[in-house]
């Protein structure tokens, strides 16, 4: 098993590549296991010896685990989804203070769970999304004043 260490968008990540078979690859990142399907670009090379080494499945941990950038309005934060998601879990309330870095919203994409961070410190003002609910790309999921 591979061991990788990836600091995204200040985040700390340890990803262990269990297996690699074809296009498919077993990761395990921060202790959660996930089964991932590799990309054209990213797809093994036929070598046994290289097919650890060349098939990092963190690509696809990269372009999940960036922190959202936030979107002033006034003096209010808009905390935007990262990409088109599943609401899976709410963990704000409104009332509720909050850091920068804090997650607010996990979503489900691509079947991976991504938590959504706050990109402001305050109070949560106003939490615009339900558990269940589809998200799209930048849509407002948490106001922080």
């Amino acid at each position: 098993m591979k061991t990788y260490s990836f600091t995204i968008g200040g985040k700390k990540y340890e990803v262990e590549i269990a297996s690699v078979e074809g296009k498919k690859a077993s990761v395990s990142v921060n202790g959660k296991s996930y089964d991932v399907e590799l990309s054209e670009e990213a797809a093994p090379a036929p070598t046994v010896a290289e097919a650890p080494v060349a098939a990092p499945a963190p690509v696809v941990k990269e372009t999940a685990a960036p922190a959202p950038a936030a979107v002033p309005a006034g003096k209010e934060t808009a905390v935007p989804a990262p990409m088109q998601g599943t609401v899976v879990e709410v963990k704000v309330s409104e009332g509720q203070a909050v850091k920068s870095g804090d997650t607010v919203i996990v979503i489900e994409s691509m079947k991976m769970e991504v938590e959504i961070a706050s990109t402001a410190d305050g109070v949560v003002k106003a939490v615009k999304v339900s558990k269940g609910d589809q998200l799209e790309e930048g849509q407002t999921v948490v106001i922080v004043a």
